[in-house]
């Protein structure tokens, strides 16, 4: 059986940006989109701009774009599940405005084909060091697969599942995706497949991102919203377990050497320490006078020593985009 595939991209007044993400995919996949099997579902969330404009005449050039216009914001989340609800194929991949595919996705369709049935929900990951499977355990999955979750474009949803999730639910964690996920999973029988791929792909954009200015805003904030609230099947011990999750996989948001890091791009004062301390604290034991002494050092030497920092390490700077 031919597996087909929706690419789903929810925007917001980024229609160029959105039009050079489509082309991109569209370009290197144009057999399968010109074949029916893929297609594109585009949300536009009432944006004022001409992003709506920009994307329907794109549809003329490659005529295989569904585009909608929301009749009033939704929001990130909102918007996110009206898309893949606009999806008419097997599975919605659903994909960020600014990202493109980094893999191949005849041999996605390949690998699903030949197995013996569809999971609900698939993971493509940068993590080697997951096991390549169909996860069905509760606990095995949310442990192995929460923070893989997070990384929108690299979900895909099957069709069946997509009108039952509840994305706006989660808007206060700021990845509703992972959230409306593990909430279907936790309340019922269901699968997830992980699957190794360093899909997302910043070739368009290179370091920029679109979070990057609001770090404790997504990372502080929303990944402790996220998990502590997902429904009561998953027990409270487990949250507290999973709250510390990324530090376990070398992405310690929090650790003072990225708040010194944020203090240096004026993310970090005295003022949002006050604000995110009672979330910071959860990740970071250092006593608090450490933590003051962070947000009131002068930018400048930070700013110059973390390009110091980033050159002597091969580390490409994010940039707020």
């Amino acid at each position: 059986m031919m597996v087909t595939i929706g690419e789903c991209i929810p925007t917001y007044q980024r229609g160029n940006i959105t039009k050079e993400s489509i082309k991109h995919i569209y370009e290197n996949n144009k057999v399968l989109f010109d074949a029916g099997i893929c297609h594109f579902y585009i949300s536009d969330d009432c944006s004022k701009d001409d992003t709506f404009s920009i994307l329907s005449n794109l549809n003329k050039e490659i005529n295989c774009i569904t585009i909608q216009k929301t009749e009033c914001n939704l929001g990130f989340e909102g918007n996110n599940g009206r898309c893949i609800q606009m999806c008419e194929k097997d599975y919605a991949w659903l994909l960020g405005d600014d990202d493109t595919i980094n893999v191949s996705i005849i041999e996605l369709i390949e690998v699903l084909g030949n197995q013996e049935f569809f999971p609900d929900f698939i993971i493509i990951g940068k993590n080697r060091s997951i096991k390549e499977k169909i996860y069905d355990k509760k606990e095995e999955a949310i442990i192995t697969l929460l923070y893989e979750s997070t990384w929108m474009s690299g979900l895909l949803f099957k069709s069946t599942v997509i009108r039952q999730l509840n994305f706006t639910r989660y808007a206060e964690g700021k990845f509703p995706h992972a959230g409306a996920i593990f909430e279907y999973f936790g309340n019922n029988k269901s699968s997830i497949q992980y699957i190794y791929g360093p899909n997302w792909s910043s070739i368009l954009r290179p370091g920029k991102v679109s979070y990057n200015g609001r770090i404790l805003e997504v990372y502080a904030r929303g990944w402790t919203n996220l998990v502590m609230g997902l429904p009561l099947c998953w027990d409270y011990q487990l949250k507290l377990k999973l709250l510390h999750m990324r530090g376990e996989r070398g992405r310690d948001m929090l650790s003072n050497l990225i708040l010194l890091s944020l203090r240096s791009q004026g993310q970090l004062d005295i003022l949002k320490l006050k604000e995110y301390y009672p979330y910071i604290k959860l990740y970071n034991c250092s006593p608090y006078f450490v933590l003051y002494l962070i947000s009131i050092m002068p930018k400048k030497p930070l700013k110059f020593l973390r390009k110091c920092y980033a050159k002597i390490n091969g580390i490409v700077l994010m940039e707020q985009g």
